[in-house]
């Protein structure tokens, strides 16, 4: 069973202000809601009319709109055919006519499932006789339900569209009267500026009368600047050769100095190379002679030390020879005591004359013995005192050589220095010499740059003077 009620249908209007007027059409529309009970095919039947009745109705609505968007289209039109119009009001109201237009596409959606639904009711009619009467009236009652429900949500959305769209009619209205006004004022506007442009077109006219006055005087000076500007020409042309002649006078006398300068510098450079060459050769050769020096001297050296070595070598010798000859004489007055001491025992029993003659026998032969001895060491030693002495005299002599040869060594070395020391000034006064000469160089260089430089200014004076004269 499907409840369904016709209620009293609320009235809508529509309505479009123009410039001039107002006009509406008011078109009621019947709003749906479910309040009947259908319990067989005829009610079936008649809510199927009903359907299409409501069907009627929801087109006539959607040309209702679509005219009153054509108008407010129209109205859009005039208003962007007005001069001077570019404000937000127009945009927002352009926006809103898009809306429209966008609404105006749902609408035709619904309009389309509304028709589908009824296409498939009168399907369903249609095809009723195939199955039993109840099953068929219960289908159809389900179905029809269902999309009743449906058209009923989309009859209500579309109020509710309906509502919005009259919302957004009245802020148009508002927007055209305000955009109207405006164009009002802007008209006021420019009839201001068209006053104000015709008084400029005066002024400008007035202008065009005096520039054509001081085009006139302009030109007199024109003339008076030509005929100043030859005069002037020919004075600087005067200036120009006199200037050239003092010029070329100075450049050849300073090309003569730059060459008499870039002799004597040439000149010196000689001087100065040869005298490096000398110094080159005097150091050659005191390096030689003090290589020769140093040769000799590690020689010397070399000898002395070996002298040194054999001194030393005989001081050993002498030494343990004399240590030995005291070690001798120390056993021989040993064996003298001795020999004594035996030769009073064995005579202790004579005489005390032949005593006494036989102790001088033997005190005078120990004496004799012990003058040997003592004149064997007393030899030894005065031989090892010469040796010590003559080596000793030699190494005096040595050293006296060493320390004689070191003088002269110590002042070549000196010279030698002092050479080199004059050998590095000289370097220094070369080096200074060619920093001379190059930098004469670079001002000969520049020098005749500013000689080409100056031929090609007299150059191109002489050629204004030809053509001026000419």
């Amino acid at each position: 069973m499907i409840a369904l009620s016709s209620s009293s249908s609320t009235s809508e209007s529509v309505g479009v202000r123009g410039a001039g007027g107002s006009s509406s059409a008011t078109t009621s529309v019947p709003d749906l809601t479910p309040s009947q009970n259908v319990t067989s095919s005829s009610s079936t039947t008649s809510n199927v009319d009903l359907l299409r009745r409501e069907l009627n109705l929801v087109k006539l609505q959607l040309r209702q709109r679509e005219a009153e968007l054509e108008k407010i289209t129209h109205r859009v039109g005039t208003v962007k055919s007005i001069p001077t119009i570019d404000t937000e009001a127009a945009v927002a109201l352009v926006n809103d006519v898009q809306q429209l237009r966008c609404d105006e596409a749902d609408l035709r959606y619904k309009l389309e499932d509304v028709t589908k639904v009824c296409d498939g009711v009168l399907k369903n009619v249609q095809s009723a006789s195939r199955i039993s009467e109840n099953d068929r009236v219960n289908l159809i009652i389900n179905r029809y339900n269902e999309q009743l429900q449906n058209l009923a949500r989309q009859l209500f959305d579309a109020q509710q569209d309906n509502a919005r769209l009259k919302t957004k009619r009245i802020d148009h209205e508002t927007q055209i009267s305000a955009i109207i006004h405006e164009n009002a004022f802007l008209k006021s506007e420019n009839e201001y500026l068209q006053d104000e442009v015709n008084k400029l077109k005066r002024q400008c006219n007035e202008q065009h009368k005096s520039a054509k006055t001081l085009q006139a005087e302009i030109a007199d000076l024109k003339r008076t600047y030509q005929t100043q500007l030859v005069a002037t020409k020919e004075n600087l042309i005067d200036n120009h050769q006199s200037l050239l002649d003092q010029r070329l006078y100075e450049i050849e006398s300073l090309r003569r100095e730059i060459a008499d300068r870039q002799k004597e510098h040439e000149r010196c450079l000689v001087r100065a190379q040869s005298n490096c060459s000398y110094y080159e050769r005097e150091r050659d050769r005191y390096e030689k002679f003090a290589k020769e020096l140093s040769q000799s001297l590690h020689a010397l050296t070399v000898d002395n030390q070996q002298l040194l070595s054999q001194v030393s070598t005989l001081k050993q010798s002498a030494a343990d020879e004399q240590l030995k000859s005291a070690l001798r004489f120390d056993e021989l007055v040993c064996e003298r005591n001795s020999l004594a001491h035996k030769l009073g025992t064995l005579h202790g029993l004579n005489k005390p004359s032949a005593s006494a003659a036989n102790g001088a026998i033997v005190d005078d032969r120990v004496s004799i013995d012990n003058a040997l001895s003592a004149s064997r060491v007393e030899e030894r030693l005065e031989t090892a005192h010469a040796t010590i002495a003559c080596l000793t005299q030699q190494v005096h002599d040595l050293t006296a050589i060493n320390h004689h040869t070191h003088s002269p060594q110590s002042d070549l070395l000196k010279i030698l220095k002092d050479k080199c020391l004059e050998l590095v000034e000289l370097q220094h006064t070369l080096k200074s010499l060619e920093t001379q000469c190059q930098r004469l160089t670079e001002e000969r260089c520049n020098t005749t740059v500013l000689l080409v430089e100056m031929s090609k200014d007299m150059r191109t004076l002489l050629d204004a003077q030809r053509q001026l004269r000419s």
